[in-house]
């Protein structure tokens, strides 16, 4: 399973046309103007064309990372070893001080994270999962997905 998080990019709609030209919007998303002004809207078809490439398994290395319709998505699979290395095109989650976790889900995170530091592969499929006990598919898939962070 490959997971991304993708940056649509904005489009001209009716809805973005108000918010350019509304009272309301020129004052709570005064910047939107600007990504017309300086023709970086996308059509509606990019989008939809990046998760039909993203879809088609030839960027599978970059999957848990932040892709955008303004990336060369060849030169992100060319470099997927440093961007792996580097963490680059990366989420990341940091959580307010004293804020409390279960036990049992910081048990599984660690285990997530530590299959991502000694670089767990993607191997296997779902289905060889379920030949395991609850508890051991659900680390395994963590392992898997190194989404923690």
């Amino acid at each position: 399973m490959q997971v991304f998080a993708i940056g649509p990019g904005t489009t001209r709609t009716a809805m973005s046309e108000h918010s350019v030209t509304s009272e309301k919007g020129r004052r709570w998303i005064p910047w939107l103007g600007l990504i017309f002004t300086e023709k970086l809207e996308v059509s509606m078809e990019r989008p939809g064309q990046l998760a039909v490439d993203l879809d088609s398994r030839r960027a599978d290395a970059l999957s848990g990372r932040y892709v955008t319709v303004f990336d060369d998505l060849d030169a992100l699979v060319l470099g997927a070893a440093e961007i792996e290395r580097e963490g680059l095109y990366s989420l990341c989650v940091r959580k307010v001080t004293g804020a409390r976790t279960p036990a049992a889900l910081t048990a599984l995170l660690s285990t997530g994270e530590r299959c991502r530091e000694e670089g767990s592969a993607l191997h296997g499929h779902l289905a060889g999962m379920s030949l395991m006990s609850p508890e051991a598919g659900f680390r395994e898939l963590l392992c898997q997905l190194s989404v923690i962070s």
